[in-house]
């Protein structure tokens, strides 16, 4: 079986051509009877429109019908020509003597490889057809659909292909052509004491599908069936896995562990809030363990694999890149390369103050105080974060009980919008009682009574004690200080071994976000081009920071065992002046790029 490269069409789409066509034959009617109405007469166009649109003349009532029956006719027109383009392109795609053989795979050998890849150890991609499925809380094992269904694994194959070459960074000549990208499909019998269930439903509850937390036996199950074809090198730096699971239909990623025993190129980046302060790491030459992602067969859309791929090759030792459409993240990913946050509400010293003056009880205040000092003043990633923080410093048993849970909720109480990614087309509007409360809340200074309303819900929910709800509520809304802090200019600095350092700015134009989210996000690349880790709304790309983050330890692994020098990095050619020395540079690549 061959794939073949076509070159991109200019696609026309049927709904908005017959669209566009309609609007403008619609308003030529408009201005063809307003002439005939002034006193041009029914003469020419109009008496042939006028012979053909039911009720159609020079009046007003006949203006109206004009322009209906002319929208209607010119959007139906549009929409078969639309379709009649698509069919021809369609028709032409099916003729091999215009595409480019790329790739050829034999769906009888259980290990295809794809492109062979460059140097002794080249950067590995392993696609898998996965062949067990475990149901993580009922522990159920089932047999993966795509394991019976060798041919919708190949087109599965073939969509990530396709979404990598499309890739405005997969596809440089200096990384893809350098890729060593194997495929794996075994519907055999399982060995003795081997690891099938490579993919895991993370509980019945959920759609998600995950890999197996067991990334070693997930490597181990790919090394046997490559050394059954003789091929020696083990070193495998990221799995895609291939799953037709109809329950769980969201895909999801698995970070690389980092080998850094075997060197690599070393850069310093600012992960905190400070850009300034950066810290020292490593793009290492080679994988502990590969990075992982899972990928569902039913899930069609181009910006899938990219996204999840951008996932598992980075790594929470060295930098880990996180979703940019949901306002929290897990609490491990401490070294997130493209989002921070700029601190959520804070309770101020002087309230502190006020706050103790109105506890009567000594053993209380003096725990409140203790938590106070060592909270305060101190901005958390999310409510798990400051959550966690609290439990260390306040038992649960005591009677500092309720105290605690005001804490949680005057710390951390804010509207919170999850943003699930169910289609690229999928638009979230800026909800107009929203605008109004926040509105208010920066005229004021605090929550109007809506908020508030909301706000003690949410404290009852957490107290249980009525009484001690009902003594405290007044006290609660007196001190519950909200705060926003404004997105910061810089968002990060980069210098990859020893070269330029990069300043990267921050997204401050995210207006499909909620004006409450604490998290931001590096600069996108364009405006209108959404970042591939967040929602796309039409194109999508890697940003520019990530551009440069991925590019960078891509070609530390693509280039590992080469002498490590001082030379600036890629990524900062791209930003200089001097006139590019070789066809490699990234400056070259950028515009061959923007070009294509």
């Amino acid at each position: 079986m061959k794939i073949y490269q076509i070159p991109r069409p200019r696609v026309i789409r049927p709904a908005y051509l017959g669209v566009s066509l309609g609007a403008f034959w619609g308003l030529a009617v408009l201005a063809l009877t307003l002439i005939a109405m002034a006193g041009g007469g029914t003469r020419g166009l109009v008496a042939i429109l006028q012979s053909i649109y039911p009720w159609y003349g020079a009046s007003p009532g006949g203006l109206l019908a004009g322009m209906f029956w002319g929208f209607l006719s010119a959007y139906l027109f549009g929409m078969l020509l639309g379709i009649a383009y698509t069919w021809l392109l369609r028709f032409s795609r099916k003729t091999p003597d215009k595409a480019l053989a790329l790739f050829e795979i034999d769906p009888h050998k259980k290990v295809n490889i794809i492109q062979e890849g460059s140097g002794t150890h080249p950067y590995t991609i392993v696609f898998v057809a996965n062949p067990q499925l475990e149901v993580g809380n009922s522990a159920a094992v089932l047999d993966d659909p795509v394991i019976r269904d060798p041919g919708l694994y190949t087109r599965v194959l073939v969509r990530c292909l396709r979404s990598f070459i499309t890739n405005e960074l997969l596809r440089l000549p200096d990384i893809f052509q350098q890729l060593r990208i194997i495929s794996i499909f075994d519907a055999g019998e399982i060995g003795s004491g081997e690891m099938r269930k490579l993919c895991v439903g993370i509980d019945e509850s959920t759609d998600i599908l995950a890999p197996n937390s067991d990334v070693a036996g997930i490597r181990d199950y790919i090394v046997q069936r490559l050394e059954q074809e003789g091929i020696p090198d083990r070193n495998i730096d990221l799995v895609m896995l291939i799953s037709a699971s109809d329950q769980f239909t969201r895909s999801a990623a698995r970070f690389t562990v980092d080998d850094l025993s075997k060197g690599g190129q070393p850069f310093r980046f600012s992960f905190g809030e400070d850009p300034e302060r950066m810290s020292e790491h490593i793009h290492a030459f080679y994988a502990q363990l590969p990075g992982v992602a899972a990928i569902s067969a039913w899930d069609d859309r181009l910006k899938t694999p990219v996204h999840e791929f951008a996932h598992a090759m980075s790594s929470l030792e060295n930098g880990a890149i996180d979703d940019e459409y949901i306002d929290e993240t897990h609490a491990s990913m401490e070294r997130r390369v493209n989002k921070k946050f700029r601190g959520g509400y804070l309770v101020s010293q002087t309230a502190i103050d006020e706050l103790k003056d109105h506890i009567t009880d000594p053993d209380d205040l003096e725990k409140l105080e203790t938590a106070f000092t060592e909270l305060r003043d101190h901005r958390y990633a999310s409510q798990a974060a400051f959550s966690a923080a609290a439990r260390q410093r306040i038992n649960r048993n005591e009677l500092f009980f309720n105290y605690r849970q005001i804490l949680l909720a005057v710390f951390r109480y804010r509207t919170s919008y999850r943003y699930t990614e169910k289609s690229d087309e999928q638009l979230h509007r800026y909800h107009v009682p929203d605008a109004i409360r926040d509105r208010l809340k920066t005229l004021y200074g605090q929550p109007p009574f809506y908020e508030k309303t909301k706000f003690l819900d949410q404290i009852r929910k957490l107290i249980r004690d009525k009484a001690a709800f009902q003594r405290y509520k007044l006290l609660i809304l007196r001190f519950a200080h909200f705060r926003n802090y404004p997105v910061p200019k810089v968002f990060a600095k980069y210098q990859l071994n020893g070269g330029e350092v990069l300043t990267y700015y921050s997204d401050r134009q995210r207006s499909d976000k909620d004006s409450a989210w604490v998290s931001y996000t590096p600069e996108r690349s364009a405006p209108g081009t959404s970042c591939i880790m967040d929602i796309a709304y039409h194109d999508y790309r890697y940003d520019k920071l990530l551009f440069d983050f991925m590019y960078d330890r891509l070609m530390a692994r693509i280039g590992r065992g080469a002498p490590v020098t001082t030379a600036a990095s890629p990524a900062a050619a791209k930003r200089s002046a001097k006139p590019a020395k070789s066809g490699k540079s990234a400056a070259t690549r950028s515009t061959k790029k923007k070009k294509e």
